[in-house]
């Protein structure tokens, strides 16, 4: 089976079939525990070829499958910025690639019961990279795909979604031991590291309950059409004074004496601000004095 998997050209289009579901609505998260595996059968194959230029066309390979996964989940960005969106996807998946590249080097190094475990390491190190530095584009961290399923990861509270990452990680080099040699103890190690985060999670997901003081909270969302009115320059823009007069307005019909809280869009107040002189724009000077009259 895993002879099949990891043909070049079935590897480019099965990894974005298994993992992008997970990032849409209608669920797919069980597939990230194995969207890795075709990826690692290819690397092995190629490997063990010891032909030249093997670890070079691994990464053609890999950078391919990757730029398939990133268009299928990360496609919308396009509505905002074309230009963007394909920077966005060249390079993120040059990003996710190099770190593929740096384990086939590892492979071939490293004894082969260690080097494997070098992909749960080099890709938690991308992830964390990609948290911390000016390039951040964290949308497809792996365990950023339990988002409809979060009655799998109630334990991201202590592990933070890092936790979730290794989490996937692990269940994709479990699987690929189990196909490579199907025995018990392989079978038992995966169902393990599957079913169990997932039993703890619903523990705690059904034995949870509030603490703390209740208090009301108000969302504003207006009915602004932001490919058409919100921004300067669209064919119908509404000017930014007139939107926070529709968001205030909208504010003003729910508040009551018991609201602790009121949140608005991200972009709620979009032109650009001098901070200093922030007082002088009108649509903080109505927010401001709305705020003073409650």
């Amino acid at each position: 089976m895993l002879k099949t998997l990891s043909k070049p050209i079935y590897v480019i289009f099965l990894l974005p079939l298994l993992l992008s579901p997970a990032w849409y609505a209608w669920g797919g998260a069980f597939l990230l525990f194995v969207g890795f595996v075709p990826l690692l059968a290819l690397e092995e194959n190629l490997r063990k070829q010891n032909k030249k230029r093997t670890l070079w066309k691994f990464w053609g390979y890999s950078y391919l499958a990757l730029l398939l996964w990133n268009i299928s989940t990360t496609w919308w960005v396009w509505n905002s910025s074309p230009e963007g969106t394909i920077a966005m996807l060249l390079i993120n998946s040059l990003f996710m690639s190099f770190f593929w590249l740096l384990f086939a080097v590892f492979r071939k190094k490293l004894p082969e019961n260690i080097s494997l475990y070098t992909f749960a390491i080099l890709w938690l190190s991308f992830e964390f990279l990609h948290l911390n530095w000016d390039l951040s584009w964290t949308w497809l961290n792996l365990g950023n795909g339990f988002a409809y399923t979060p009655q799998w990861v109630q334990w991201y509270e202590y592990t933070g979604v890092l936790g979730g990452t290794l989490w996937v990680l692990l269940a994709n080099i479990f699987c690929y031991e189990l196909l490579k040699e199907l025995n018990k103890k392989h079978i038992i190690k995966l169902a393990i590291i599957i079913f169990l985060p997932i039993v703890i999670s619903y523990i705690i997901f059904y034995t949870y309950q509030e603490k703390g003081e209740e208090v009301e909270i108000i969302v504003v969302q207006p009915n602004v059409d932001p490919y058409s009115e919100k921004f300067v320059g669209q064919e119908k823009f509404i000017p930014y004074a007139q939107q926070a007069d529709i968001l205030l307005n909208l504010l003003q019909k729910e508040l009551s004496p018991e609201t602790k809280l009121v949140l608005f869009p991200e972009t709620a107040f979009d032109e650009g601000y001098n901070e200093s002189l922030i007082k002088v724009y009108t649509p903080i000077q109505k927010l401001l004095s709305f705020t003073q009259k409650y």
